[in-house]
């Protein structure tokens, strides 16, 4: 268990949000007492919903290929992490607001649980390093929707970027249009404050106290507060970032994976789609336009400058139009 928070999956079974451990599964190499090991965290895909849930076989830390990717990460000396975060949303509303809204705090949430795990391992560190890790070396990366959590963490770094106008409901009341994510309810952008949800009865009004005010629950919970929750690098297997403006230069170094034909998600600036109904939720820019930043920041220099000549670099530099981490 690296922390706790509110999950609003039980609103699938018509319940209220409740506080649920989130949990992660470390490998360690087999018989190795090194206690200064660089960490890789990853997060699985399953489209912020569980496996069968989602129309999929996948969706949870257990899936094969994190499994897989884990098991090698630790016999070449690495502490590997596989994580589970917060899932939920509402692909199937036909209000895109609703669509999309659900769908980027089902992302925040996400980044917060992310960052939590960061915060964990050096806390872990500092109190007994149980797991031989090296705070200082932790790369962070992600599959599929693992891979919008990934470079969300990677990028997303003031308030400031919730408030763009693609996360604005502009419908609902088009004289006070209202943020998708706000800080106050869902906590910030790390998770180490608490957030607040006014509390309605069963007929959606809502519950007032003694004095009239409204009654307020938690809704987001802090965890593993003290710690940095700063990465070295992260990686991207076919995932895309919210929005471009979140990148900027200084940012860590990014790997990205991409099939070109991804359908779901693009390789350059397009549109996600759920894959069900084909109904449209937001606008995304993929690995090709992360990677083009990236290089144009200098983000990715370290790449160039590590003279990397392996059979793996030469054959992506066949294909990633001169991208460096592409």
């Amino acid at each position: 268990v690296y922390a706790n928070n509110i999950s609003i999956l039980p609103m699938l079974q018509s319940l209220p949000p409740a506080a649920t451990d989130l949990v992660c599964d470390i490998y360690e190499p087999t018989g190795d007492s090194i206690v200064n090991r660089p960490v890789i965290i990853v997060a699985h895909t399953g489209s912020f919903l569980p496996a069968v849930v989602n129309g999929q076989p996948t969706g949870s830390k257990t899936d094969s290929s994190i499994v897989e990717q884990c098991t090698r990460w630790a016999k070449k000396g690495y502490v590997a992490v596989a994580m589970t975060y917060r899932q939920g949303w509402n692909p199937t509303s036909t209000n895109q607001d609703v669509r999309t809204s659900t769908l980027i705090q089902a992302a925040y949430r996400s980044i917060q649980d992310a960052r939590s795990l960061v915060r964990f391992m050096r806390q872990e560190e500092a109190n007994g390093n149980t797991y031989g890790i090296d705070g200082s070396k932790i790369a962070f990366g992600g599959q599929g929707t693992g891979g919008y959590l990934s470079l969300g963490v990677a990028t997303l770094d003031t308030t400031a970027e919730l408030y763009l106008d693609k996360f604005f409901d502009f419908n609902t009341d088009p004289s006070n249009p209202m943020p998708y994510v706000i800080p106050s309810v869902f906590g910030n952008i790390y998770g180490t404050d608490t957030g607040y949800m006014p509390v309605n009865d069963s007929l959606g009004n809502p519950v007032l106290d003694t004095a009239g005010n409204p009654v307020m629950a938690p809704f987001a919970l802090p965890n593993n507060i003290g710690y940095s929750s700063d990465i070295s690098l992260a990686f991207n297997i076919g995932g895309a970032l919210a929005d471009i403006s979140w990148l900027e230069a200084g940012d860590v170094p990014i790997v990205a994976f991409h099939c070109e034909k991804d359908e779901y998600a693009p390789v350059d600036t397009g549109d996600v789609i759920v894959p069900t109904t084909g109904d449209f939720v937001v606008e995304v820019m993929g690995s090709r336009t992360v990677a083009h930043y990236s290089n144009l920041y200098g983000n990715n220099d370290v790449f160039v400058q590590a003279g990397l000549t392996d059979d793996f670099t030469n054959a992506a530099n066949v294909n990633n139009s001169g991208y460096e981490g592409l």
